[in-house]
């Protein structure tokens, strides 16, 4: 049994004792500095965001006041990707697609050529 702590200076922690270990959490901030023109996308593409989700929560709420149905993450998933595939123009379309490599540029094959294997 240990000893009652009677005042005075602190009674001294063995460091190694898991019951005194603390979690730490860190934060870490990125900030952003866009220019004018990427600030404006920002904002068009926050907006579509907002937008997107309002809707899908529109659809859940009526699905349930209209037929006490549940509508899944998955089943508006779907949806959307249904709306992307007949919306070739992309029209309210948030997320654009990749751009194609420049197979002409020598930077390029060089960097997707295969490494060799050691050992």
């Amino acid at each position: 049994m240990q000893a009652a702590w009677t005042g005075g200076s602190l009674p001294c922690r063995d460091p190694t004792d898991r019951r005194y270990l603390v979690q730490v959490r860190r934060a870490y901030v990125f900030r952003a500095y866009p220019t004018r023109p990427q600030e404006g996308r920002a904002i068009k593409l926050l907006h579509d965001h907002c937008d997107l989700y309002n809707a899908a929560l529109e659809e859940r709420r009526e699905a349930w006041r209209m037929r006490k149905a549940s509508v899944t993450y998955g089943m508006q998933s779907a949806q959307l990707r249904d709306i992307r595939t007949t919306d070739p123009g992309g029209q309210g379309m948030t997320r654009r697609p990749a751009p194609k490599a420049d197979t002409q540029n020598p930077a390029h094959t060089c960097r997707t050529r295969p490494r060799p294997r050691l050992g």
